[in-house]
């Protein structure tokens, strides 16, 4: 009997261990915010032309490998500064920082030659925020969280096959996200 218990404790802690993902946290005080990834993600800069200017935009990407039970193919947060300049009244009213948002949801849209299936206003932190879900090709679907924070445009996505909506990688994901009052 006690070589049974004992079996049994031993097999319930390996599989604790096992059950265990090994998620990593990007902590960017200079971007002010936080997430975690299910894995290493690769850090990356690029230009985006918009109507106001060009800006950059800082992305960290993780892949899942193909062969481990993740249903999301890909998981992306994207950091853009905009300058004051850009905007009347740097973006103080709600409508203006709604017109953002939507406009980046948009551009997503056109950019994927995807349809928008749904598209939530929301507020993060006292900070206008957006849930959306577009429908790509191949039966995935990109479901997304932005936050317009002052002048800050935050982006996290992640793709997944259309049935696996809200799966619970993604909300961890997504719930593991913070912002972090940096110095202006």
């Amino acid at each position: 009997m006690k070589t049974t218990i004992t079996f049994f404790l031993m097999f319930l802690s390996l599989n604790l261990v096992l059950a265990q993902d090994d998620w990593k946290t990007i902590k960017d005080l200079e971007k002010g915010f936080r997430v975690d990834f299910p894995g290493e993600s690769k850090p990356d800069m690029t230009d985006v032309p918009t109507e106001k200017g060009t800006v950059k935009m800082h992305t960290n990407t993780y892949t899942p490998a193909v062969s481990s039970d993740d249903k999301n193919a890909i998981y992306m947060t994207a950091y853009t500064q905009y300058s004051s300049e850009m905007f009347d009244n740097d973006l103080k009213n709600v409508e203006e920082k709604q017109e953002i948002l939507t406009k980046a949801v948009s551009g997503a849209v056109t950019n994927t030659k995807g349809t928008l299936l749904r598209t939530d206003k929301l507020e993060f932190n006292g900070f206008q925020a957006r849930e959306s879900v577009i429908e790509i090709s191949g039966g995935y679907v990109i479901q997304s969280f932005m936050v317009l924070a002052d002048l800050r445009l935050y982006l996290l996505q992640a793709i997944c096959k259309k049935e696996d909506i809200n799966n619970d990688k993604y909300v961890k994901f997504i719930g593991s996200f913070e912002l972090i009052k940096t110095a202006e």
